[in-house]
């Protein structure tokens, strides 16, 4: 959301924004001026392009993992491997819809360590869709990482993939929701909002999220 929003918007008045989940999905916000911030009144589910220009998000498209150079020694250090189905379809064209929900919230609650990731293609021709999701731990010296072969992966330590696996049952005890699913108030930057005292804190170039949903 660009600083003008908060300057230019009247107190009351209705702004329109979709918020893009990392590998894909995105959720329409309409939200209400008030005072010195905006607050939800209704989301739903949509798809729209990106912005670009100065405005883009540079870090929402999925990495390679043959780029990441921590992943060569990673991925000689398996130390668990889980099955999860995230529904039924076919893995390669399906990933992206089945874990959204999950992946916005991940997105929410570890918007540092949550990564989406690719392979490179082994062959000429269009890039390689998204072949999975997760966490880093810390300086990326492990890695926790659903794939869209319904595996969960723990590279390098455990702790990573019990810290993934208790952010899967946290989502679950909240009745799996979408970013829809979430009320939402927005603050510029460089404000002092007060601490929300539920829910998670996400920041941004020009505004600071308070994401919290009923449960």
């Amino acid at each position: 959301m660009p600083r003008a929003f908060y300057d230019q918007v009247k107190d009351g008045g209705l702004l329109l924004i979709v918020l893009k989940v990392k590998g894909g999905g995105d959720t329409l916000f309409l939200l209400e001026k008030v005072c010195d911030h905006f607050e939800s009144r209704e989301a739903l589910p949509c798809a729209f392009l990106a912005l670009t220009g100065k405005h883009a998000l540079e870090d929402r498209d999925p990495i390679a993992l043959e780029e990441v150079p921590e992943w060569t020694s990673l991925s000689r250090s398996v130390v668990g491997r889980r099955r999860f189905w995230w529904g039924m379809g076919s893995a390669s064209q399906a990933f992206l819809p089945r874990t959204v929900g999950f992946r916005g919230f991940l997105g929410i609650a570890e918007p540092a360590a949550f990564g989406v990731f690719r392979r490179k293609p082994r062959s000429p021709g269009p890039g390689s869709a998204v072949e999975g999701f997760g966490l880093w731990g810390e300086q990326r010296t492990s890695l926790a990482l659903a794939s869209q072969d319904d595996f969960i992966t723990t590279y390098g330590s455990e702790p990573i993939g019990i810290r993934f696996w208790r952010h899967l049952e946290q989502w679950f005890s909240l009745g799996m929701p979408d970013l829809s699913c979430f009320r939402l108030h927005a603050y510029p930057i460089d404000a002092a909002p007060p601490a929300p005292s539920t829910g998670w804190v996400t920041r941004q170039s020009a505004s600071e999220f308070h994401w919290m949903i009923d449960g």
